[in-house]
């Protein structure tokens, strides 16, 4: 039993033991630093040759030691490993101003010589792209390979074989899905591989060739813009450029820079000098093909790098010496010349004016009396055939009444003819009811005279047509015979009447 309590507690440590724990993490902590501080020095004098960053507008061509070269197109990071980077602007604008605050610090205007001999600095600026997306490059220039298309020798001959083109003119537009064998999801995904790729193509060259993006702009753009801007100059007078054909030379000069430079022929010609002095010069022309009718060109250095020219702005040239005292004094005589004209010619007019007015008022007064006679023929000529109609119109009443007469009489005869034809008639009925009324009458007077007597009535023959021996019945109904007989007859008679 340790009665002065030095043995050790479970979990305590001995003083020695914790000596050499301080110990190992002093030892540590010192590695530890030295590799952060090491790190740190290698970070300081290599990091920028490790990693590198692209800018999302910028395309970085890298070189590795080993001489192999590599576009990064795409905004971020990337390993560097101590190669080379050259860094190209996707677009940029090249000027070439006098003006301090455009382009440089300092005049870079394009100095010019007119038709006419007057001189002049041009000032402008035109932006470029160069061929960094797939987008904007053309179909009909991705020439395809076997690497390209991640094909193997023997699978690309074939490929060959069955569009029939030749190898070096196998162009993206050449091909279909079907030719490989893909759907078009994924032959739409080829197509933009193999534009990426080629724009890497195209950039790599422009390195190859310029080497820096300053060499690229002075070598290529800018003298190319100076070459056109110069030639225009060639095409116009000092006074057209200023005014008539302003517009013409910056279309001009736009039209060379995307498509290449003119090629010219030179003839001697008369122009007129700004003084208003006539002066032979030699002019330049536009050399055309006369075979396509177009314009022949030199060769475009940015097409072959498919680098496309936007934007080109070209200002007001600033001309030098006395032409623009000369020019506005041209154009001062000019005005005055062309006011005294117009004046003479508004006094000319004016005095046209007034015999035309003078005219213009009798052939006014003309007409209105040819327009007072027609009116009055027209309501003359409208009163005969009004008066026409209404004549016309009451002989056909007339016509029209006369036959209503007519016709009214012939009615009137007809129904006096009826009048007489039937009393005719009743009279005719009256006379055979008479004679039948009297033989009756003598039958029954027969017959009464038979009956008080006590002998035969009369012959049968009269009436019944019998025996004669008549009944009881016979004999009524014969009574009521001349009963009816006998109204009839008084009724004929008050009709009669």
């Amino acid at each position: 039993m340790n009665t002065n309590n030095d043995e050790p507690v479970k979990g305590d440590v001995t003083p020695l033991k914790r000596g050499k724990v301080r110990k190992r993490f002093s030892t540590a902590a010192t590695g530890g630093m030295i590799f952060i501080g090491v790190s740190a020095l290698i970070v300081m004098l290599f990091g920028g040759s490790l990693i590198e960053i692209n800018q999302a507008d910028t395309v970085k061509v890298l070189q590795s030691l080993g001489g192999d070269m590599s576009v990064h197109k795409d905004p971020g990071l990337f390993y560097q490993g101590f190669g080379k980077v050259t860094t190209w602007k996707k677009s940029d604008i090249v000027w070439f101003s006098y003006h301090n605050d455009e382009g440089e610090s300092r005049d870079q205007s394009i100095i010019v010589r007119f038709t006419d001999g007057g001189q002049a600095k041009v000032s402008g600026s035109a932006r470029y792209i160069i061929p960094w997306e797939s987008a904007i490059v053309e179909a009909d220039k991705v020439v395809l390979t076997a690497k390209g298309l991640d094909l193997n020798d023997e699978e690309f001959a074939m490929l060959v074989q069955k569009t029939g083109v030749p190898a070096g003119s196998l162009t993206l537009d050449r091909i279909s899905a079907a030719d490989l064998n893909v759907g078009a999801e994924d032959f739409e995904k080829i197509s933009m591989d193999a534009k990426s790729a080629y724009c890497d193509q195209l950039i790599l060259a422009m390195q190859k060739s310029y080497r820096t993006e300053r060499n690229f702009e002075d070598r290529a753009i800018v003298r190319l813009t100076k070459e056109a801007v110069e030639k225009t100059a060639g095409f116009l007078t000092t006074e057209e450029s200023y005014t008539t054909q302003k517009t013409t030379y910056a279309d001009l000069v736009r039209d060379q820079l995307m498509y290449g430079v003119y090629m010219v022929d030179q003839r001697p010609d008369t122009v007129v000098t700004a003084t208003g002095e006539e002066k032979i010069v030699t002019v330049s022309e536009i050399r055309i093909d006369p075979v396509s009718g177009l314009a022949e060109r030199k060769m475009n250095p940015l097409k072959e790098f498919q680098v496309d020219i936007k934007n080109v702005t070209i200002y007001d040239p600033y001309f030098m010496g006395d032409i623009p005292e000369q020019i506005h004094s041209k154009f001062t005589r000019k005005m005055d010349r062309i006011v005294s004209m117009s004046q003479a010619r508004l006094a000319e007019q004016m005095k046209d004016t007034k015999e035309a007015q003078g005219l213009r008022d009798v052939e006014k007064e003309r007409y209105l009396q040819l327009v007072i006679n027609v009116k009055e023929e027209i309501e003359a000529e409208q009163a005969k055939e009004v008066n026409v109609i209404i004549a016309t119109a009451k002989a056909e009443v007339a016509d029209v009444v006369r036959q209503a007469d007519e016709w009214r009489g012939k009615a009137e005869k007809e129904r006096g003819r009826g009048q007489a034809e039937s009393q005719n008639l009743l009279q005719s009925a009256d006379s055979n009811l008479d004679l039948k009324l009297a033989a009756i009458k003598t039958k029954w007077t027969q017959i009464s005279r038979g009956i008080g007597s006590g002998s035969s009535i009369m012959p049968s023959i009269i009436i019944g047509g019998g025996d004669g021996n008549n009944s009881s019945s016979e004999g009524i109904l014969q009574a009521l015979e001349v009963n009816q007989l006998s109204d009839l007859q008084s009724r004929l008679g008050s009709n009669g009447k």
